[in-house]
Parts: C-alpha cells; structure tokens; sequence
C-alpha cells in the first residue's frame, strides 16, 4: 500500500529565520520507511533556507505526525546540519607578547644636566653588564579558524600523518590570500558525522603580516641606524650592539647588526588537502 502523505493546513509556520511544516503520513508502519518518505517528498531548500532533520512520531497504527523545518545553518533560533560541500570561516585577534631588545626609535635620554647624547641607541633595557634584556611588548596575532567537511573514505591514516607532520609550518605560497611566509598552520582536528557520512574538520592558523622596508634606531646619526629591507611575518629578527664610547669617554649602545632568521619550516599549504572555501 502506498504511503498517503497529507499536509496539515494548521501546521505551518513561519518565522524570519526559519519555516516549519507539519504532515500526516499512514499506510506504512516502518517509520523508517516513513521517515525516508517525507524527505523524498518535501524540497531540501525553501528559498536560502534549508531543510534540517524531520521528525516523525507515531499517532496510531500506521499512522504517523511528521515536521519538517527549514533554517538557516547559523544564527536564528534553528540551526540545521551544514552538507559536506559546505564551507564557513571565522577570525579573531589575539593578544600576544613580543620580547623586544631593541627600538624603531630612540626618543631621547636625559640626565641631571638636562638632556645627554643618546647612550642607548635604542638598545632596550640595558642591564649593569650593558647587555639589553629588552622588553616585553604586546602584539595582536590573527587566528584564522576554518570549518569543513570531508567524506569518510578520504580520511586515511596517510592524510592524518600530512596533517600531523605540517602542524606548525609556514606557507610556502599564497593561501587564503595571505602572502608566503605570513601563516602559520597550527592543526586540524574531526569528528565524524554518521548521518551524514563525512568529518568535520576544524582547521587553525595564526596570521603574521610580513613587513615592507623599517628602520632600527630611526632619526639616529649616519652610521647608528640600520634599514631593514623587509621581513616575512614568522621570520625572526634580532639586533646585535656594539659600544662606541662618545667624547667624554661614555659608552654608547650602537646598533651593528640585525639578523633575519627562519625559525620555521615552510610548506605548500595545497599539500594539507583541506576542505576548500
């Protein structure tokens, strides 16, 4: 006997967010039989508003209550199941601290007598020994959080050892938009999905502009600057002193040389196979 699927006129409502309809279904007591039928049979999208999981209840024998929403996949007072080919991103800036040894620019130094020759040459912190412990300085980093999803058959053991292996490497190309050497992949983690027959995978990475052309020790004399020609965003700088004395015989911090360094491996991100936007 066919199934008899009947929309109850009293049952729909409505909301900005969401849509809900409510249908009897008789002639079928397995309700799985019944609950493949309702989805066969109500559309998977209402306009930009997408069918989440039916529910069905039995009423008599044979007989049973089915509702069906339709919302969106965030915000609202529903949220459905995303589909595999579903995409979403979400970033945020966080505070973290950068110990610094040395300045853009030495403002100027003052003594008893007023103000002296600068001693420091932006040199930070200067200990008894003249070595410069520098300072802690707050900085914000970009956290870039990825959700999306992959079938089950790709989640093998060889993709979880490239996902495992290239934690905490830099890109070698552009991804996402960001230039080479500005993101910082800091892992993946999924869950399976049953129902649906894929993992979600929730993917990070840390953002680090690279940086055009700088100055160290800016509006010092000829000689007690040095111009940076720029730097990748995880690239590590640092700056050597040298002491020059002055001419009462007191010395000075000059900045003699900086070094650029890479701290970390750099990979193409494409080797990550990543669910894609």
């Amino acid at each position: 006997m066919p199934i008899e699927m009947i929309e109850v006129g009293g049952g729909f409502e409505q909301g900005t967010a969401q849509q809900s309809r409510l249908y009897i279904l008789r002639g079928e007591t397995n309700p799985d039989t019944v609950l493949a039928h309702l989805v066969a049979n109500t559309p998977a999208n209402l306009g930009r508003l997408r069918r989440g999981d039916p529910i069905i209840r039995p009423v008599t024998v044979g007989v049973y209550e089915g509702r069906v929403t339709w919302g969106s996949t965030s915000g609202g007072s529903i949220r459905v199941q995303p589909q595999t080919t579903d995409f979403f991103q979400s970033f945020e800036t966080q505070r973290s601290e950068v110990l610094l040894t040395y300045s853009l620019e030495h403002i100027g130094s003052w003594g008893n007598a007023g103000g002296v020759s600068t001693l420091t040459g932006g040199a930070l912190n200067i200990d008894e020994n003249g070595v410069p412990q520098g300072v802690s300085v707050p900085t914000g980093n970009g956290i870039l959080t990825e959700r999306g999803f992959k079938p089950v058959g790709s989640i093998t053991t060889a993709w979880l050892r490239t996902i495992n292996r290239n934690a905490f490497k830099v890109n070698s190309d552009n991804f996402r938009g960001f230039e080479p050497g500005e993101v910082l992949f800091l892992g993946s983690r999924g869950e399976p999905r049953i129902a649906n027959g894929d993992y979600e995978i929730v993917s990070q990475f840390a953002i680090s502009e690279n940086k055009d052309a700088f100055v160290i020790n800016a509006g010092a004399p000829p000689g007690e600057f040095i111009n940076i020609p720029g730097k990748k965003g995880w690239h590590y700088l640092s700056v050597q002193y040298r002491d020059v004395p002055d001419a009462s015989g007191r010395l000075r911090k000059i900045p003699d040389l900086a070094h650029i360094d890479r701290v970390y491996d750099e990979v193409s991100f494409a080797a990550l196979d990543l669910p894609e936007p």
